[in-house]
């Protein structure tokens, strides 16, 4: 074999360089890329060949894996998308998927769950930052950043740890 720490590392990694891109982006613009997201497949592609090449039943896994958690995140996002219009953006919703993609749908939807909980205590802060200066309300915030700070206090807890503190 041609690694000998978890291979999650190998996941963690360039989700986590990926998402320093689409949360500069987004926070710039409130905009994710499609082409963000298609590099982001495209470079899940290459790991899961690469671990199929080497241990084929562990890159089987992976795959099922992944596709299990891009659907099943997807779908939970677009159907929160769908029922707060105009709350979500549609690039959170594929970026979330893209979460599920690489690390698995449980702990994509703990990393969204962090996201939320991390957007609702920033959210007032902002908004009184915002109206003390111009007053006027933040009407939306990029969610991107806080997809980031989630996947990092994971991907910390997992990797320092390998059992799961916070989770």
């Amino acid at each position: 074999m041609f690694y000998s720490c978890d291979i999650s590392l190998f996941f963690y990694f360039p989700m986590i360089i990926l998402l320093v891109a689409v949360a500069i982006t987004d926070a710039r613009s409130y905009k994710i890329p499609n082409g963000i997201i298609k590099i982001s497949i495209m470079i899940w592609i290459v790991i899961v060949t690469v671990i199929t090449i080497n241990d084929t039943a562990m890159g089987i896994n992976k795959i099922k894996e992944g596709m299990a958690g891009f659907l099943f995140v997807g779908i939970v996002m677009l159907i929160a998308y769908l029922l707060v219009k105009r709350r979500l953006g549609a690039g959170d919703v594929k970026i979330s998927a893209i979460l599920g993609l690489y690390l698995s749908f449980d702990a994509a939807l703990k990393i969204i769950f962090v996201a939320m909980i991390l957007s609702a205590v920033v959210y007032p802060i902002l908004n009184k930052l915002h109206t003390d200066n111009t007053c006027a309300h933040v009407t939306k915030i990029p969610l991107a950043p806080f997809f980031l700070a989630g996947t990092l206090i994971y991907s910390i807890d997992h990797i320092v740890s390998n059992s799961i503190i916070l989770f």
